[in-house]
């Protein structure tokens, strides 16, 4: 089906509008504040496959109803059919839409990532700590004569490895991306140009870094060994890309901008709800004792921002090379502390504990440097 962004129902009347959620989490709860923020109460619940073990009862006082209940009690209740936003990864929405066909509905909406960028974009319009690059005045910044691309500002990298899960086709990568493979160090099979294992590197620690391993690479041998006319940098991955235009990227550099994330999730009741599920306590309290030690954050100070709502997702940013610095010196000390004292040690694990840590560590530190840099927000795209 076709996506339009705030579809109405059947009879097109925005104001009478009834519709339910497929999903339960950040891309569902999100999708809920947006479309509250623009129809009011139209959101009538929330549907899942089967509940899973992070699957909350309800959600905003709405329940939370597995697709063969919902399917029953529309039919005993004969219950016209409602509009239903398909709000789940995207890799996921083809069994989810094969299930709502096989139980009888047909009025549904895949709520990809352009769409999913859509509505978060009128959702934050008026936002001053996420505010949508669309929102920065258009800015015309030529040299000698010559319009500049998005490869003239951004020196951007593509996380790859060479167990990435297959795509469903072959996609075209941003002008500024240069794809770098990562975990090199651990592979005897080249996929990429650029890797991780030269110069001054951690590709060896791959398997729990993550994408990490490449982070560090760009850090070291980037931005503080390679002069560039380039004035910021991008780290993205294999299936989730910034696809900015070149007037983006100009937009970026006229407006003064520091750093580009994706458009923030929602959590509820805070972002604690994703250090839940992706961090155990006992790494969790390595994290906050790094913390403590390294960059003297004190467990109240930590408490208030992890009460935060919105959460960036991916371990992925465009950022001012001299802010990019900034981050990966406060980032990797605190991480090589970890490696010390979580149990087991890191050369124990191969189970991506650090970059699950490494995001959350974007968040603690942009939300602690909040009003330092000149922050927008854009769509992330992901590829399937």
């Amino acid at each position: 089906m076709r996506f339009c962004p705030y579809a109405a129902n059947h009879e097109g009347n925005t104001a009478g509008m009834k519709c339910y959620i497929y999903g339960a989490q950040a891309t569902a709860i999100s999708l809920y504040y947006a479309l509250k923020d623009k129809y009011g109460d139209c959101v009538r619940g929330f549907l899942v496959t089967a509940r899973q073990k992070y699957d909350p009862d309800e959600l905003f006082g709405l329940p939370v109803m597995e697709l063969k209940d919902f399917a029953d009690a529309c039919r005993t209740e004969s219950m016209e059919q409602p509009l239903i936003y398909i709000a789940t990864p995207e890799n996921v929405q083809d069994p989810i839409t094969a299930g709502l066909e096989e139980a009888g509905f047909t009025n549904y909406q895949r709520v990809d990532s352009k769409a999913f960028g859509d509505f978060m974009e009128e959702y934050y319009r008026d936002s001053t700590d996420y505010r949508p690059l669309s929102a920065f005045p258009p800015c015309e910044l030529d040299y000698d004569g010559s319009r500049r691309t998005a490869a003239d500002y951004i020196d951007g990298y593509i996380i790859k490895s060479e167990f990435d899960r297959k795509l469903s086709r072959e996609y075209a990568y941003p002008s500024f991306a240069n794809p770098i493979q990562v975990g090199s160090a651990l592979s005897g099979r080249r996929i990429c140009e650029l890797t991780d294992d030269t110069g001054e590197q951690i590709s060896s620690k791959n398997r729990n870094y993550c994408e990490l391993t490449g982070l560090y690479w760009i850090w070291k041998n980037r931005l503080k060994r390679v002069e560039s006319a380039k004035p910021y940098a991008s780290l993205m991955h294999y299936r989730r890309v910034f696809m900015l235009s070149d007037e983006e990227a100009g937009k970026i550099a006229g407006n003064g901008i520091d750093v580009v994330f994706p458009y923030p999730m929602i959590y509820e009741p805070s972002i604690y709800e994703h250090r839940k599920r992706y961090i155990s306590d006992p790494d969790w309290k390595a994290l906050k004792t790094a913390l403590s030690e390294i960059q003297h954050i004190t467990e109240d100070t930590l408490r208030q921002v992890m009460e935060e709502k919105h959460f960036f997702n991916y371990n992925m940013l465009i950022a001012r090379r001299s802010v990019l610095d900034e981050y990966c010196s406060w980032l990797f000390p605190v991480l090589e502390r970890v490696e010390e004292i979580s149990d087991p040690v890191s050369s124990m694990r191969n189970d991506r504990y650090i970059g699950y840590m490494g995001e959350t560590l974007l968040n603690i530190y942009f939300i602690l440097n909040k009003g330092r840099y000149k922050t927008a927000c854009t769509t992330c795209y992901m590829l399937v």
